[in-house]
């Protein structure tokens, strides 16, 4: 990547980053590996709890509101380093208790991201897998809550690049909603 930057620095830009999970016990030795890396950015992208196993991913589904506030706090504890760009789909928590409480939380990843003026990110892979991300709800309350946008890719294989029509979708769930995306 750093040769195609000097490359096609007069035609393109191009960055690098990674998603990162935010594991405080491991965060300064994962931080000691990384500076190794000309990274641009980092993007929190939380998708356990912890690194013990059994792993504990949040998209497995909970009901207990613990399973929700020991999310939220994960986000808060990453967002608080500075160091993450933004969170990668922080609608991936799938809840399956009661609605009321599900909101409850949701408001609250909502106003914490807009507390660190990070906007949500809509994931294109969420999209175009049909999964319970993006939420729709989510998705209501940020452009109630103000919240500003953005469309994360996700491509899992080069081809995924091209999901225009993802894109598109993600991008059509925020505007019909009256939301604004946009650029980092």
């Amino acid at each position: 990547l750093e040769k195609l930057k000097t490359e096609y620095k007069n035609d393109i830009i191009i960055y690098t980053g990674l998603e990162m999970e935010y594991f405080p016990k491991l965060f300064d030795k994962t931080l000691d590996v990384m500076k190794q890396y000309p990274l641009d950015y980092l993007i929190q992208g939380q998708h356990c709890f912890d690194f013990e196993e059994p792993a504990q991913y949040v998209s497995r589904g909970g009901t207990e509101e613990a399973y929700l506030q020991n999310y939220l706090e994960r986000l808060e504890m990453g967002l608080n380093t500075g160091l993450y760009l933004y969170v990668a789909h922080p609608d991936i928590v799938n809840f399956k208790g009661q609605q009321a409480l599900f909101d409850k939380y949701l408001w609250e990843i909502a106003k914490l991201l807009k507390k660190y003026e990070t906007p949500i990110e809509l994931n294109v892979n969420g999209f175009r897998n049909h999964s319970h991300y993006p939420n729709r709800r989510f998705i209501e309350i940020g452009v109630e809550n103000g919240n500003e946008f953005i469309v994360g890719v996700d491509a899992h294989k080069p081809e995924e690049l091209l999901d225009f029509e993802g894109f598109d979708g993600c991008v059509k769930l925020v505007t019909d909603r009256g939301g604004r995306v946009i650029n980092l």
